[in-house]
């Protein structure tokens, strides 16, 4: 006697993507009207680097930035304060991974702090939700946004007028600070709440804070149709 036995099986094909975390950083009190900066080690391929960048005027601020990989880099945002200065962030996912200098550069010569970081674990990267604000006062908030999906990098820069020390806002971490007039931190957002980037100063100043999330447009792969093997 022949027995029959049907097993159904689910196929399922998806794509695994590793968790966003900060691979490095490095910052250069530099001067326009152009300056570069080199990772310290080689970035990998699809990772998205970032630039904060802090011009000594409200006037002069980037025309472009540019790195030996030839990637396309893009503005996220660009603030400008009462004080007279301009903080922007401008990204890119590399294509190529490799040594890698970034370049910026200004429309005319002035001061300018910058800082450039690297982060893994993205497939396709995006910019989702940014803002900035400007005051004066000891307590920098960038305002909140809420990111439009889950497990997203919040990046938020602070930039101030006279030296400062930094202390980064809670769930927080402090990447890199140059000459006590910019600084970095960063987070991963896993459900889609509202988020700010907070900062202390050690003392009241004009501050810009910034903040933008970027999220992986690239989700899991297809569900295939429920399967059966048969056993005869």
């Amino acid at each position: 006697m022949k027995k029959l036995l049907i097993i159904p099986i689910l196929f399922l094909i998806s794509q695994a993507f590793g968790a966003i975390a900060y691979v490095q950083s490095a910052g250069k009190d530099g001067t326009g009207p152009s300056d570069n900066l080199a990772y310290s080690g080689n970035v990998t391929a699809k990772s998205l680097l970032v630039v904060a960048a802090r011009s000594g005027s409200s006037t002069v601020g980037l025309t472009g930035v540019s790195d030996t990989l030839t990637n396309t880099w893009a503005r996220a945002i660009v603030t400008y304060d009462a004080a007279g200065h301009t903080q922007e962030i401008w990204w890119t996912q590399t294509t190529n991974g490799g040594a890698n200098t970034v370049t910026l550069t200004q429309s005319s010569g002035q001061s300018l702090r910058f800082i450039i970081a690297e982060y893994s674990g993205f497939n396709t990267a995006a910019v989702d939700v940014s803002t900035s604000a400007i005051n004066t006062n000891a307590s920098p908030d960038s305002q909140s946004r809420t990111p439009t999906v889950d497990n997203t990098l919040a990046f938020s820069a602070c930039e101030v007028n006279n030296d400062a020390s930094f202390t980064q806002g809670s769930g927080y971490t402090k990447r890199q600070t140059v000459t006590t007039k910019i600084s970095i931190e960063d987070k991963n957002v896993g459900s889609a709440t509202s988020t700010n980037g907070t900062w202390t100063l050690g003392g009241s100043d004009d501050w810009i804070a910034s903040l933008v999330i970027f999220k992986d447009t690239a989700g899991g792969g297809p569900t295939l149709p429920t399967g059966k093997i048969i056993f005869q």
